[in-house]
């Protein structure tokens, strides 16, 4: 991310949300966090498309803890989750 700063192109919503996805990809939910932080510090507002990467990847890792909490502040950002968001979230507390 910090090579990208110092580039002319600063990165956008949708760099940010390839990068999320693609630790999320790998597995490395840690680094996608990490981004994600990064994101809002850098005072973007994230996009239904980072909630729902974020939230399906936490629910994939049997991390329903944190998809939980994601799910409840995208809502607070006025991001509700579609019908396959909410399913991921109740199949996991089955």
């Amino acid at each position: 991310m910090r090579r990208l700063k110092r580039s002319p192109e600063f990165p956008d919503e949708i760099t940010y949300n390839m990068v999320i996805k693609g630790f999320c990809k790998m597995g490395n939910l840690k680094m996608a966090m990490y981004v994600y932080s990064a994101f809002r510090s850098e005072g973007y507002k994230p996009n239904q498309k980072i909630y729902q990467t974020l939230i399906h990847y936490f629910c994939e890792a049997i991390e329903f803890d944190m998809a939980y909490n994601m799910c409840k502040q995208s809502m607070e950002n006025n991001w509700y989750p579609s019908v396959g968001t909410i399913y991921n979230l109740i199949e996991g507390l089955v």
